[in-house]
């Protein structure tokens, strides 16, 4: 999208670009693959970590940790920034600086935990194996002031989340 805009007492034409950004990414084999490697090496090093043990989430399989990775990949591709990949299962992955929450759920709520900054941008992806869609993002603290508490997967664990009708759209992002 560019915009244009003219200031009549400089005599200037202003034309702005704004990148657009694709909300709805499939990945090549090749980069599903890679995102199936990482996860299964994530999985294995954090298998007898105390968080691990701790949250002992039994929907959480190996197959949730690969659309995991995939998401991040996939919002790496659309926003054309690199993506940051921990090796811990429960410790943060963002593009960016942006952290990625990710729900194979299409109409998945955007979650959010007490110990992030309020600064902290979070984008809402959801799909799984080779489709992902990017559906918006807010900072921690808008998640928590217009958002309400939950659990998580019916564990004890409990996260602020907001509909994706609250979310910004991606292409704020490109700002």
């Amino acid at each position: 999208m560019t915009t244009t805009r003219f200031d009549p007492n400089t005599n200037t034409v202003y034309i702005e670009s704004k990148q657009s950004i694709p909300t709805s990414i499939t990945l090549t084999a090749e980069e599903w693959r890679k995102a199936g490697h990482f996860a299964v090496d994530r999985r294995a090093d954090s298998v007898n970590t105390a968080t691990h043990n701790i949250v002992k989430n039994k929907g959480f399989t190996l197959n949730t940790e690969v659309d995991q990775v995939a998401a991040v990949l996939a919002a790496a591709k659309a926003l054309g920034k690199p993506a940051t990949l921990n090796r811990g299962t429960f410790q943060p992955d963002n593009v960016g600086g942006i952290r990625v929450r990710h729900s194979p759920q299409p109409k998945a709520k955007l979650r959010v935990y007490d110990d992030q900054p309020d600064h902290e941008k979070c984008l809402l992806v959801v799909g799984r194996g080779y489709s992902y869609r990017l559906v918006g993002w807010a900072t921690a603290g808008e998640v928590r002031r217009q958002g309400q508490k939950e659990s998580l997967n019916g564990s004890q664990k409990q996260c602020w989340t907001i509909s994706q009708a609250l979310l910004k759209p991606i292409s704020e992002l490109a700002q």
